[in-house]
């Protein structure tokens, strides 16, 4: 099970309620939740900022951290 999906049970929200409050499509929550595709930089905000835990402890250091590295190197070209 995905951290996140422990996080949003524990926090007892169903897919579409997490999807209402971080403004990401439900059935983006229900593709990262299962690892088949990994969020976006700013999924990985509203997401985080949803559920009130921090990035890092939902994603893992390594992908938020792979995340902002490919949008800054966007935003550099």
């Amino acid at each position: 099970m995905s951290e996140l999906k422990r996080i949003r049970i524990g926090r007892e929200l169903s897919q579409i309620e997490l999807s209402r409050m971080s403004k990401v499509h439900p059935s983006r929550i229900s593709l990262i939740e299962s690892g088949s595709t990994t969020p976006t930089e700013n999924e990985i905000r509203r997401i985080s900022d949803a559920v009130g835990v921090v990035a890092e402890e939902i994603f893992g250091l390594d992908q938020v951290m792979r995340k902002l590295t490919a949008s800054r190197k966007r935003e550099n070209e």
